[in-house]
C-alpha cells in the first residue's frame, strides 16, 4: 500500500487516539477551552486532509451518530486505518473511528505517528513554540542547534531528532544556527518552501502575510527550494539571500543585507524601505498595531537605522521623513497624513 512522503497519521496507541477524537468532538461542538483550541490548531495545521475529514464528517452526520461511529472517506493515496471492534464497510478505502471517550491529558504536545520517506513509522512528540509581536525567544533544540523567534513566530519540532532527517516547521521568522551533522541534514519547513542544511546560520524569513519568503545566510551553505515542485531550488552561501514569490512560485538570489539580521539585535535598518515594509518590522518588535485606513503609502520608502530608541523617537523620525503623523494610544499607533508627497 503507497503512503504519501511526510505524511502525517495519529498514533494508533488507543489511549492517544481516544483523547484527539474526543477533543475534536469537543472542537466541531464549539465546547473546547482556550488551551484544548491550542492543541486542535496545532493538529489542524500538521494533518490537514485528516481534519478536513473529521469536518465533514461532523456536517454530514448527527452528532451523536459521530460520538458513536463515523465513517470518514480519505484520500486513497494517503490511507491508513485505526482498528475497531466492528467490521469495517471498505477497509481499503474508509477508516472508521469510535469509543470517543478518553480524557485529554497532553495539552503542550501532540504524538504523531509519521510516515518517512522509507515507510517505516516513528513516533514523535512534538515541541510548539510561539512569540507574540515585540518579544522574541531563544531556544535550545535536541540536536544542540540553537533558535531565536522573532515576534509573531511559531517553531514545531520533535523532542528527539529520531529520523534520518532533523525536521522542523515554522510560521514567522527564526534565526537558526545549526549543530552540524553531515548524517542528518537539518531541513526547515513552511507551507510552500523548504531549507535543508547541514551546519550553519541563517535567518528564515516566512510570514504568511507577507508576498515573499526569504533566507538570508549568515554563515556557512543552504539548499532553498519549493515543496511543490524540487526542481526549483537554488544553493545559497555565506552573505547571500534566496527570495521565494509567492505569486509566481520562483526563487531568486540576491546579497544579503545588515538589515536581514538586525532584529536580533533589536535594531531596525531601513534601506529605501517601503513603508508598508517598514511597519511590519515596527510591529514586530514594539509590539503594536498600525492603523493606517485607506492610506496609500505606495510611493513612501524610507532609509533610516535605529537602536535602543523608544517607539515614539522611531514614530517622530519617520514622520519627519514621510511627512506623516503617528499618534499611539493602547497599543494601536494612528497613521494620518499626505503621505511621500
Amino acid at each position: 500500500m503507497g503512503v504519501k512522503q511526510k505524511s502525517f497519521v495519529l498514533n494508533h496507541n488507543e489511549r492517544m487516539q481516544n483523547a484527539i477524537e474526543n477533543l475534536l468532538a469537543k472542537y466541531f461542538s464549539e465546547s473546547v477551552t482556550e488551551s484544548e483550541l491550542t492543541v486542535i490548531e496545532a493538529y489542524k495545521a500538521a494533518n490537514p486532509s485528516d481534519f478536513a475529514a473529521f469536518e465533514n464528517a461532523w456536517k454530514n452526520c448527527r452528532k451523536e451518530m459521530f460520538l458513536d461511529s463515523v465513517v470518514l472517506e480519505l484520500d486513497k493515496n494517503t490511507p491508513f486505518y485505526l482498528p475497531k471492534q466492528t467490521t469495517p464497510r471498505k477497509t481499503n478505502k474508509f477508516l472508521k473511528l469510535s469509543g470517543i471517550a478518553a480524557s485529554l491529558t497532553l495539552i503542550a504536545m501532540i504524538t504523531y505517528f509519521i510516515i518517512n520517506k522509507s515507510g517505516s513509522p516513528q513516533y514523535a512528540m512534538m515541541h510548539e513554540i510561539r512569540t507574540e509581536i515585540g518579544q522574541t525567544k531563544n531556544i535550545t533544540l535536541p540536536d544542540g542547534s540553537s533558535a531565536v523567534l522573532n515576534g509573531g513566530s511559531y517553531l514545531r519540532y520533535p523532542v528527539q531528532f529520531e529520523n534520518k532527517e532533523r525536521n522542523l516547521f515554522i510560521e514567522g521568522e527564526v534565526y537558526f544556527n545549526v549543530a552540524k551533522n553531515n548524517r542528518k541534514p537539518f531541513l526547515v519547513e513552511t507551507e510552500k518552501v523548504t531549507v535543508k542544511v547541514h551546519g550553519t546560520g541563517f535567518v528564515f524569513k516566512a510570514y504568511p502575510e507577507d508576498a515573499t519568503y526569504e533566507v538570508s545566510v549568515k554563515e556557512g551553505k543552504v539548499t532553498f527550494f519549493t515543496n511543490e515542485n524540487s526542481a526549483e531550488r537554488i544553493n545559497l552561501s555565506t552573505l547571500q539571500k534566496g527570495i521565494f514569490v509567492k505569486s509566481t512560485g520562483k526563487i531568486s538570489k540576491t546579497v544579503a543585507q545588515a538589515a536581514d539580521f538586525a532584529w536580533l539585535d533589536k535594531t531596525l535598518i531601513f534601506d529605501n524601505t517601503p513603508l508598508s515594509e517598514a511597519i511590519k518590522q515596527i510591529e514586530r518588535l514594539y509590539g503594536i498595531n498600525f492603523k493606517k485606513d485607506d492610506l496609500d503609502l505606495s510611493n513612501c520608502n524610507i532609509s533610516a537605522s535605529f537602536k535602543d530608541e523608544s517607539l515614539q523617537e522611531v514614530l517622530e523620525s519617520i514622520g519627519l521623513i514621510s511627512d506623516l503623523t503617528f499618534t499611539e494610544s493602547d497599543g494601536v499607533v494612528l497613521v494620518e497624513g499626505d503621505a511621500c508627497k
